[in-house]
């Protein structure tokens, strides 16, 4: 047996189709599309059969009563004591349930290249803040002042209470990295770090999956280290813990390409 795109589809996304939000709803398309291939009527046992071959294995009954089900619903009717055909109205039903399928495969489809389209621009963007952020940092530990190391430790803290209950800790952990920027002592260096860092947060505003937001607890204490580098002017070391952690992002992101 031959299965179309939007059969595929249902095996493939079972769990994630709104057209077959439910389990009633998988089974009335699986058997209707069993029948709808087969030029002859087909029992239960062969459609069975069937199931098995994909990997499912619902009992005889559990068949049994979806069939019943369908010929309720006028879908299927007994053709002999072979088993049953779709009717008219069960083939109109069928391609209803392959318009709507066809119709989310597309949406899942542009979906999926809209998230690998944002997931390499994100990957640039942290590729160049990497390289801004490297001089910045530096200044940064050379130049900073008192008020600096204050607002700088508030972010620390706000993005660890934020990462340990679980909450978005989007905007504590970008505020660190202005604040680095402002810290330096370049004017050029701060107006290009603040750019890049608006366009990170609308690119993964939009994102739904991101691996970077596993990790909270584990950037919280690059960023608590480099704190640190920068209150005692170790530029060297800031420098070093800096590129160590836009080391282990990208790290993450790429892994998921």
């Amino acid at each position: 047996m031959s299965y179309n795109e939007n059969f595929m589809f249902a095996i493939e996304n079972k769990e994630h189709i709104a057209t077959l939000h439910d389990r009633q709803e998988w089974y009335r398309y699986m058997m209707m599309s069993f029948l709808s291939e087969s030029e002859e009527p087909q029992g239960a046992w062969a459609i069975q059969e069937k199931f098995i071959r994909l990997g499912y294995n619902p009992s005889a009954a559990t068949i049994g009563r979806y069939l019943k089900e369908l010929d309720v619903l006028g879908f299927t009717v007994r053709a002999s004591n072979k088993g049953r055909v779709l009717t008219a109205s069960g083939k109109n039903a069928l391609e209803e349930y392959n318009r709507k399928l066809h119709s989310e495969r597309l949406h899942l489809n542009v979906k999926k290249e809209y998230e690998v389209y944002n997931r390499e621009k994100l990957i640039e963007i942290y590729i160049v803040r990497k390289a801004i952020e490297t001089e910045a940092v530096r200044l940064c530990a050379r130049n900073r002042s008192e008020e600096l190391l204050q607002r700088l430790g508030e972010t620390v803290f706000d993005y660890r209470e934020a990462a340990s209950h679980r909450e978005d800790f989007l905007e504590p952990s970008l505020q660190f990295h202005v604040l680095i920027g402002d810290g330096s002592g370049n004017g050029v260096l701060s107006a290009i770090l603040r750019l890049l860092i608006s366009d990170q947060k609308e690119v993964e505003r939009q994102m739904e999956r991101l691996e970077t937001r596993n990790f909270g607890l584990l950037y919280v204490e690059d960023h608590c280290d480099i704190y640190q580098s920068i209150k005692q002017r170790d530029e060297e070391s800031a420098v070093r813990l800096l590129n160590e952690h836009f080391g282990r992002m990208l790290e993450d992101l790429k892994a998921k390409k």
